[in-house]
């Protein structure tokens, strides 16, 4: 359905549909649908996986988008591209995100057409069924009470009445409760309709959000309680017998054994000081791959007193590959990359590691002796012309501004180092030591003075 809608916007946008640059927009669309941090991070992310789908390379990617949204603006009709598009601006990145954005509303307002309130909607349907069930409760608990007869007959004669029957007994059948001691083994009826109604209603819970839904027993090895179809999808299997057979029903066995000590003890150390915590983690999948998953849960108790875990685990293995991808980049040693504010004193938000070598600081340096003001590390001859040459750039509106000045370290040692940066209120660049190219064009110039020199001495020409 959704293939569908995105053909039909771009259709609609006169994307050339005979172009590589449709496929790869359609693509772009589907992927910031699925996934928000590739419509907010950046759009060379978002290339890099068309591309890795494709088989194709980073630049054909992106020139083969450039193509096709620069033919839609050409030969396009105009009330329809400007609708779609952006005039002005058409950078592939801000076209990508503009077309995404007005094809999120047309779907907003076809929603609302049907129901003008999806959410008011899907809490209306959700009270009904939570207050049939609780009728249906209410009614198994007189009716047993009641009669003579022995309870479960009771239950299977009313649920064989009720218009929820088929639903409670498929729950009932493929969500049983796991096989874990309780602290009771007398049969209660009772708690068998609650252990119903919570099933359904966890079922109908796992239908309203994005998460998986996972329970399990707040104990050494954390036995499975329940789990959903979205979870069990996450984890690759089809069903939850499957699971089961595969771990032994203890969810421990389905994280990555280097970081099941962690995982415990964040949770152990965050219900010391309240009922919910938040930890990250890797699990296993069936075909021993694993994913990333940001698990937020709550710790409640059943009804015999037997402490659960209710979560949400929320898969994040692309935003973990990314970050790990972003890392390498910064960290990269071919030079320092940096943020400051565009202050007076130009103060440090953020730097790599290399770019505290490059000054021979650390850290804790530069934090503690100068307030991450690296002004001061500037050599006071170069301060001056480096204030007018960022305030010119200022006035001009410059993207990129190139700057070459010397840096005291703390051993004493003057270092020439290069910075490309941008910005206006924020400054982001890259500084890297250019001081061995600086000597080289100093010996360059002594020479050739020397050589000038001799020339005029002996009244030969200068070359």
């Amino acid at each position: 359905m959704i293939h569908d809608e995105i053909t039909d916007v771009l259709l609609r946008a006169r994307i050339p549909a005979s172009t590589k640059g449709f496929i790869y927009i359609h693509d772009a669309l589907e992927i910031m649908d699925k996934d928000s941090y590739y419509f907010s991070g950046k759009v060379c992310a978002l290339y890099t996986k068309i591309a890795k789908q494709h088989g194709a390379s980073f630049s054909q990617v992106e020139r083969a988008i450039r193509y096709a949204f620069k033919g839609a603006l050409t030969h396009g009709d105009p009330k329809s591209v400007e609708h779609y598009l952006d005039p002005v601006n058409t950078q592939n990145s801000n076209e990508l995100k503009v077309l995404f954005l007005r094809w999120k509303q047309e779907m907003q307002q076809t929603k609302e057409i049907s129901c003008d309130n999806l959410s008011a909607c899907r809490e209306q349907i959700y009270n009904e069924i939570l207050a049939e069930m609780k009728a249906l409760a209410s009614g198994i608990q007189q009716d047993v009470s009641n009669a003579a007869s022995p309870p479960k007959a009771i239950l299977k004669r009313f649920f064989a009445i009720s218009k929820w029957e088929r639903y409670v007994k498929m729950e009932m059948d493929r969500k049983t409760q796991a096989s874990f001691p309780l602290a009771s083994s007398e049969t209660d009826v009772n708690g068998e309709v609650e252990c119903c109604i919570e099933k359904a209603v966890m079922d109908l819970l796992s239908q309203c959000v994005f998460s998986g839904i996972m329970i399990t027993y707040d104990v050494p090895g954390f036995p499975l309680y329940y789990i959903d179809e979205r979870m069990l999808s996450l984890l690759n299997y089809s069903n939850q017998a499957d699971l089961i057979a595969a771990t032994g029903q203890d969810m421990i066995n389905c994280i990555r054994s280097e970081d099941r000590v962690g995982r415990q003890a964040e949770i152990a150390q965050a219900l010391l000081n309240g009922t919910s915590y938040t930890t990250t983690y890797r699990m296993m999948c069936r075909e021993k791959e694993y994913i990333w998953v940001k698990e937020t849960g709550v710790q409640k108790c059943l009804p015999n007193g037997v402490p659960v875990l209710v979560s949400l685990c929320l898969d994040i293995t692309g935003q973990m590959e990314a970050q790990a991808e972003l890392e390498s980049i910064v960290q990269c040693p071919m030079g320092g990359i940096f943020r400051a504010r565009m202050d007076r004193d130009f103060t440090l938000i953020y730097a790599n590691d290399h770019y505290y070598a490059l000054h021979g600081l650390t850290r804790e340096d530069l934090r503690n002796k100068f307030g991450n003001k690296t002004i001061h590390l500037v050599h006071p001859e170069d301060i001056p012309w480096m204030e007018q040459r960022l305030q010119k750039a200022i006035e001009q509106k410059e993207q990129t501004v190139s700057l070459e000045y010397r840096v005291v370290r703390p051993d004493g040692r003057t270092v020439w180092l290069m910075a490309e940066q941008r910005g206006n209120t924020l400054l982001t660049g890259m500084v890297i030591d250019i001081s061995h190219q600086k000597s080289m064009e100093e010996r360059l110039c002594c020479k050739s003075w020397y050589q000038r020199t001799l020339c005029v001495e002996n009244n030969g020409p200068i070359s």
